[in-house]
């Protein structure tokens, strides 16, 4: 199962980027993967932003095997639902984690803007959006590890 939380979790991240970047497209100011790569390559670039994607989807898996082990754990009727449940949990911890992040990004606020809880310095649309990737993700996850089950 823990194959399928790995899969199933680098799908869902790649899901959530590329709905990131429609919401991009139409005006909400959410870039996971610039945030995650500008942590290191200390730039703004497309550089920056496909080492972000990269590190997005390979924690992204991680979390993954993280869900297939709680749906497990929790010994819940494991689905879409059950993942949305988590992946609501997810985005509210990782969420209130981003008021840390300028004590610890080396551009942030001088270069790159912090983003503050649940993305909500960037608007309310950016707060919408960070906040359904991650019940789209805990879908994704929750759905292939119950289809695995089977």
């Amino acid at each position: 199962m823990s194959k399928t939380g790995i899969f199933a979790g680098a799908l869902g991240a790649v899901t959530m980027s590329m709905i990131m970047a429609l919401a991009r497209a139409i005006g909400a100011p959410i870039n996971l993967e610039m945030l995650l790569g500008t942590m290191v390559t200390r730039t703004i670039g497309s550089a920056a932003w496909l080492l972000g994607f990269t590190m997005h989807v390979a924690v992204g898996a991680m979390f993954g095997a993280v869900y297939a082990w709680l749906l497990s754990w929790l010994r819940v009727r494991i689905g879409a639902v059950s993942g949305m449940w988590i992946g609501l949990i997810h985005a509210a911890i990782v969420g209130v984690a981003l008021l840390l992040l300028p004590a610890i990004h080396p551009l942030m606020p001088e270069l790159y803007p912090a983003p503050g809880p649940l993305f909500l310095y960037q608007g309310l649309t950016a707060v919408i959006v960070f906040i359904g990737v991650h019940l789209i993700y805990g879908a994704i996850v929750g759905a292939m590890v119950a289809r695995a089950r089977r």
